[in-house]
């Protein structure tokens, strides 16, 4: 893992989530779910996707594929399983 730019605390994100050509073998993925704390969600934002976050702390996406969430290793669904 690697320190992002700090602009939302308690999340990390893996970017070109599902790109073969950027991660052939989902190594990026299992190291960050590796690292990170157990209770600590991580994002999988698929290329040309953005996340967005509204006022009221609300996730949402635009682009090409919807991010799926992980928590503790295990795939815990779409944005849904982020917290406002």
């Amino acid at each position: 893992m690697t320190l992002g730019l700090g602009l939302v605390d308690q999340l990390a994100i893996v970017p070109n989530y599902g790109d073969e050509q950027e991660d052939a073998h989902g190594q990026k993925l299992e190291r960050t779910v590796a690292m990170a704390p157990a209770a600590l969600p991580i994002v999988g934002i698929p290329a040309r996707t953005a996340l967005i976050r509204s006022g009221e702390g609300i996730w949402s996406y635009e682009g090409a594929a919807e991010p799926v969430v992980f928590v503790g290793g295990t795939r815990a669904g779409g944005l849904d399983a982020l917290k406002t």
